[in-house]
C-alpha cells in the first residue's frame, strides 16, 4: 500500500473542480492506498458575493445576488461542508508555498492533476511551483500527473523550458487531451498517457454515495449554462427546447453567469452544492448544458442531453463526445428540425458504455501502473 498525496484544484467552488478532486481521491482509495488531497490554500474559492461587477449587464446579476444573499450562503456552506467532510485532506493545511517548503508532506506518491493546473500564467506565483511538484523531491517520492491540462494550445517560447524542466521531473505522466501529449512529446521527447477525466472513473451508483435531494419536483429540463454562446446559440437552444416541450426550465447557476438567464428560467438555483447538483441531473427529464461536466453527469445518469460548442473550452467536450459516439449532442445547426430532431432521438447508453468502458479501464490501468498498486 502507497501513502499517496493529491495536489489539484480542490477548494473552488465549482462543481467540476470539487467533484473531479473526490472522484480521483475515492479512486485511489479503491485501489487498496491511502490517499489525502493536500489542503493547499494558496488559492483560496470564493462564493458569488465576492464576485465582481465588471461584465455588461453584471450589475444586475450582483444585484439579484445580493437579494438572494441566504441563497448564495447555503451555497457556500454546502461547498465547503463537502470539501470538509467528503474529501479526505490533509492533516497539515498549507496556505503558502513557504509553509510546504518549510514542512513539506511525506507521500510515497505526489499526483497532480486534473484541471488547467499547468496553465503557463501559474508560473510566476507560487501556485506554478506547487501545481508542478515543484516543493518536491523526485529522488524520494514518486511524481505522477492524472489528466492535468495546459490550458492553452501553446506555450509561450519565453516560459518553454521552466516547464520542460518541471515536466522531466516526473516519474509518470498522462493529460487529458491530446494537445497536451503533442506538447510534452515537444517540451521533454517523452509520451504521456491519454486518459479520461476522474469523473469517469467513478460510476452512477459510486456518486449515490453522495447525491442529495436538490428540492426540485415533477418533470424539468435542467439548464447549467456556462456561457450563452457565441451569437447567443446555447440561449437560443434553450428557448427552442423549452418552447417544444412545454416542460419547465430551471437553471443551476455557476459561479458567475449572464443575467438573461434570470428571464428565462421558471427556476434559478443558487444555493446548489455538489451534492445537489448531481441529484438536479439525476432528477432531470433532459439536461441542456455546454459544460464539460455536465455533459459527463449526464451522459453516467443516462440523462438524454443537448449542447452548443463552447466558444473557448470544447476541446474536451468534443473529445468526450467523440469518444463515447455521441458528436450528434452537439449542435451547430439550431434550424426548428435539427432542435426538434434532437429532443426526438433516443441514446443508446449501453453503448456509450461500452465505448467509455475500454478508456476508463486503460485510465485505471495507467494509474496502477503508476503507484505500483494492486488490481481492484
Amino acid at each position: 500500500m502507497m501513502n499517496v498525496g493529491i495536489v489539484t484544484i480542490h477548494n473552488h467552488f465549482n462543481y467540476g473542480a470539487v467533484l473531479q478532486a473526490y472522484a480521483l481521491n475515492r479512486t485511489v482509495r479503491a485501489m487498496g492506498h491511502a490517499c489525502r488531497t493536500l489542503d493547499c490554500t494558496l488559492d483560496p474559492g470564493h462564493g458569488r458575493l465576492a464576485e465582481k461587477a465588471d461584465r455588461p449587464g453584471a450589475y444586475i446579476t450582483r444585484g439579484y445576488n445580493l437579494m438572494r444573499w441566504r441563497a448564495n450562503r447555503r451555497h457556500d456552506r454546502r461547498f465547503f461542508r463537502f470539501i470538509h467532510e467528503r474529501l479526505p485532506l490533509s492533516s497539515t493545511g498549507y496556505p503558502s508555498l513557504t509553509e510546504l517548503e518549510k514542512n513539506p508532506p511525506q507521500f510515497d506518491v505526489l499526483i497532480t492533476g486534473s484541471d488547467q493546473v499547468w496553465r503557463p500564467r501559474f508560473l510566476d506565483t507560487d501556485l506554478g511551483v506547487v501545481y508542478h511538484l515543484g516543493f518536491a523531491c523526485p529522488e524520494k517520492t514518486r511524481l505522477v500527473s492524472y489528466a492535468p491540462s495546459f490550458g492553452v494550445k501553446d506555450i509561450p517560447s519565453d516560459v518553454s523550458p521552466r516547464i520542460a524542466g518541471y515536466l522531466k521531473r516526473y516519474h509518470h505522466l498522462s493529460v487529458r487531451e491530446t494537445r497536451g501529449q503533442q506538447l510534452i512529446r515537444e517540451l521533454t521527447g517523452r509520451e504521456a498517457a491519454l486518459v479520461v477525466d476522474p469523473t469517469l472513473l467513478l460510476t452512477e451508483h459510486d456518486y449515490g454515495d453522495i447525491l442529495e435531494n436538490p428540492g426540485v419536483s415533477g418533470d424539468y429540463i435542467l439548464v447549467y449554462p456556462m456561457e450563452l454562446g457565441e451569437n447567443m446559440d446555447f440561449y437560443r437552444l434553450v428557448s427552442q427546447v423549452a418552447e417544444r416541450t412545454g416542460l419547465r426550465i430551471v437553471c443551476v447557476m455557476p459561479l458567475r453567469y449572464d443575467f438573461r438567464w434570470l428571464k428565462l428560467a421558471d427556476k434559478v438555483l443558487l444555493d446548489a452544492g455538489p451534492g445537489e447538483f448531481l441529484g438536479l441531473i439525476k432528477n432531470a427529464a433532459m439536461v441542456l448544458t455546454n459544460s464539460f461536466h455536465g455533459t459527463v453527469f449526464s451522459i453516467l445518469f443516462r440523462k438524454p442531453f443537448i449542447g452548443v460548442p463552447h466558444t473557448i473550452g470544447n476541446s474536451r467536450i468534443q473529445t468526450l463526445l467523440e469518444l463515447a459516439g455521441l458528436s450528434n449532442h452537439q449542435l451547430t445547426d439550431l434550424s426548428p428540425e435539427s432542435v426538434q430532431a434532437a429532443i426526438d432521438s433516443e441514446t443508446d447508453f449501453e453503448s456509450v458504455g461500452h465505448a467509455l468502458g475500454k478508456h476508463v479501464e486503460a485510465s485505471k490501468a495507467f494509474l496502477r501502473a503508476a503507484l505500483g498498486g494492486r488490481v481492484i
